[in-house]
């Protein structure tokens, strides 16, 4: 039964002359569509504002200069919890189970004798080592 319903099909589509679906090698360059919008979309991605004000520059040590900038090590106070020497690169930050303000992904960017330039949620902060004067 099915087989003579194949077999029907391909004698109406051989009558017809239907085109059969190339499937070509060839591979065709991909498109890029850009939309251009005037107005601020942050609201759509839930971007808050972030306070840092929680954490404290306890010390730095530069250890060296690459053509990136410097490399050494930084002591951070957290919500008044030290977190130990963290490395230009690396991810520090409290736990989220501690009921802190900050969670985890506080990443040092960089470091100069008396500042720090960390991320956090994509947004850059320099920290400085000694409160500047009002």
């Amino acid at each position: 039964m099915i087989s003579s319903l194949c077999v029907v099909a391909l004698v109406i589509l051989k009558c017809l002359q239907l085109p059969r679906p190339s499937f070509s090698q060839e591979k065709l360059p991909p498109t890029y569509y850009e939309a251009i919008v005037k107005s601020n979309l942050s609201h759509l991605f839930s971007k808050k504002t972030i306070n840092l004000d929680g954490i404290k520059i306890q010390g730095i040590l530069l250890t060296g200069e690459t053509k990136n900038g410097a490399q050494g090590y930084v002591v951070f106070e957290i919500d008044g919890k030290n977190v130990g020497p963290i490395a230009v690169g690396e991810s520090f930050g409290g736990s989220s189970g501690s009921g802190g303000s900050l969670g985890q992904g506080i990443y040092l960017q960089s470091i100069t004798p008396d500042s720090v330039t960390v991320s956090y949620q994509g947004q850059q902060t320099q920290l400085n080592l000694f409160k500047k004067a009002p």
